[in-house]
């Protein structure tokens, strides 16, 4: 993989490449960066171009000065269509309009944004999806915070607006979303999932019009936990027509 830097119309981008003929977007998770792919990239078919972008204020991608960060009330969806627009500017530079996109928790979201408002990938796969659960399970709700309130700790402001926006209705994806993602699905969970219970992925995947289940024994990231089950996954998901 090769770092590299994009100056888009928001700010600066990083993220991680391996160049290859098949473009596939890999989105990663609230304060995580494109290094927790590294594990798992290995085991992808050598014909995707993997592309692993840094969300604004995570890993080497700052959050821009376009970014509403002296009042802090920027809640959540607004933080969610702001990545969804930093990443559609990144794909538009790099000349990529067919690709795959993948999603890991709070990037499964901001995948599920992008295809809902903005532009549809050739197929989705979405690994224990945030949005997917409603906020009132006080198990999901009470590691939502924990993540939400460790992150703003080094983040001063930035994130305090997605704290105060904690509300359950804020938490759970509308149908509306739901049916726009009328491409192939894959819904990939990890049984042992102590954020959002797998019994959520379950009933999230049962609300997708063309979705398929996989199973992973691991936990919010079995992609990390099992790298090479959720790339021989990913591979056949998207390798087989």
């Amino acid at each position: 993989m090769e770092k590299e830097i994009y100056e888009g119309q928001f700010g600066k981008i990083s993220y991680l490449r391996r160049k290859g003929d098949i473009p596939l977007v890999m989105i990663h998770g609230f304060t995580a960066s494109s290094k927790i792919w590294d594990s798992m990239i290995r085991f992808l078919n050598p014909s995707f171009d993997v592309i692993c972008p840094d969300l604004y204020g995570h890993g080497d991608t700052p959050f821009p000065e376009s970014f509403n960060q002296e009042t802090g009330k920027t809640g959540i969806q607004d933080m969610i269509l702001f990545q969804c627009m930093a990443i559609s500017d990144l794909l538009n530079n790099l000349g990529i309009k067919k690709f795959y996109l993948a999603g890991s928790s709070l990037g499964g979201w901001i995948a599920m944004e992008m295809v809902h408002r903005i532009m549809k990938p050739e197929k989705l796969i979405l690994i224990d999806t945030a949005g997917s659960a409603p906020l009132e399970d006080s198990a999901y709700s009470h590691g939502i915070e924990q993540l939400l309130q460790e992150f703003a700790k080094e983040n001063g402001k930035l994130f305090s607006g997605m704290i105060a926006d904690i509300k359950p209705e804020n938490f759970e994806v509308n149908d509306d979303l739901l049916n726009s993602l009328n491409m192939p699905v894959s819904v990939i969970w990890g049984k042992n999932d102590g954020i959002i219970d797998y019994n959520y992925g379950i009933k999230f995947f049962r609300k997708l019009p063309k979705a398929r289940f996989y199973p992973v024994e691991g936990g919010h990231t079995p992609f990390v936990d099992k790298p090479f089950t959720v790339a021989t996954i990913i591979n056949m998901f998207l390798l087989n027509h």
